[in-house]
C-alpha cells in the first residue's frame, strides 16, 4: 500500500496546507530522497475521477524542502487536472 497524502505514512504531514490541501486523499505515493535528488511516484485521482500514474524527479536540489514541496505541487495540479 502507497502512502496517502495527509493521511499516511511519508506523506500524512504534507498536503494539509494552502491549495495542496485539494489533494489530500487523493495523490497514493512514494517518496525517495538522496544527498541532491528528490522523488516522488505514485497515483492520483483527477477532479473528473480518472487515475494518472506518475513519477517525478528533481536532480540536483540546491534545497530538499524546496524540491519536496514543487514535487508535491506538481502533484497536486495533477489532481485538479480533468484529464478525460
Amino acid at each position: 500500500m502507497l502512502p496517502v497524502a495527509g493521511w499516511s505514512g511519508t506523506l500524512q504531514l504534507r498536503y494539509t496546507e494552502g491549495r495542496q490541501r485539494f489533494a489530500a486523499g487523493r495523490v497514493r505515493a512514494k517518496t525517495g530522497s538522496l544527498s541532491t535528488v528528490s522523488s516522488l511516484a505514485g497515483l492520483v485521482r483527477d477532479k473528473s475521477g480518472a487515475l494518472l500514474v506518475f513519477s517525478f524527479d528533481a536532480d540536483r536540489a540546491v534545497s530538499f524542502y524546496g524540491a519536496e514541496a514543487a514535487l508535491d505541487a506538481l502533484a497536486t495540479r495533477l489532481s485538479r487536472c480533468g484529464c478525460n
